[in-house]
């Protein structure tokens, strides 16, 4: 399996092609500043954390069984907002917002 570039490997790509732009670099000035700004973006989107590493995660469920995960989140602030949301949307369905095992929220039919 292919490894990703790592973030800071990406960044300082984009860094050297720009330095080298117009020395024995054979890119447009447009194409070197879009191969940068792509490895700039790629560079942020593999810092991102990982979905199984977020720590608060907001379910369907249907009966006793669980549905889908809808959400996941990092920070609890977010976590609520998005419950929210959610209760808007999913008005049929029981959620449930969860840190690991502990329940934080509930909403739906048959919660009291």
């Amino acid at each position: 399996m292919d490894k990703a570039m790592p973030a800071e490997a990406a960044r300082a790509l984009a860094q050297k092609i720009e330095e080298r732009q117009g020395a024995s670099l054979r890119l447009t000035n447009d194409s070197t500043r879009q191969a940068a700004h792509a490895l700039r973006l790629y560079a942020d989107l593999i810092d991102q954390p990982k979905a199984e590493d977020m720590s608060f995660k907001i379910e369907t469920w249907e009966g006793g069984a669980l549905m889908e995960v809808i959400a996941r989140c990092a920070l609890l602030p977010v976590a609520l907002a998005a419950f929210e949301a959610a209760k808007e949307h999913r008005q049929s369905y029981r959620l449930t917002l969860r840190a690991g095992c502990r329940l934080i929220r509930e909403h739906g039919p048959g919660v009291s």
